[in-house]
């Protein structure tokens, strides 16, 4: 299966940059980003220390990569 595959979210515009991203893998986050992770699952951040995105929630992220997540939004 194909990773980090991007759509871009119908209300998406010239404030606002919204994107549906299915097979996280390696995921880079430069600028500051609120992610939600949308399924039952925890989202993984490659990070010094363990870090997670739990299921059903949302956190802001900046200059980090995303390691494994099933999808997530931002």
């Amino acid at each position: 299966m194909t990773t980090n595959q991007v759509k871009v979210i119908n209300f998406s515009g010239a404030y606002i940059d919204a994107k549906y991203v299915e097979n996280v893998e390696n995921y880079p986050i430069q600028n500051r980003t609120i992610a939600v992770n949308p399924e039952e699952n925890d989202a993984y951040l490659k990070e010094a220390n363990v870090s997670i995105i739990p299921a059903f929630s949302s956190t802001i992220l900046k200059d980090t990569t995303i390691e494994k997540a099933k999808s997530l939004l931002w």
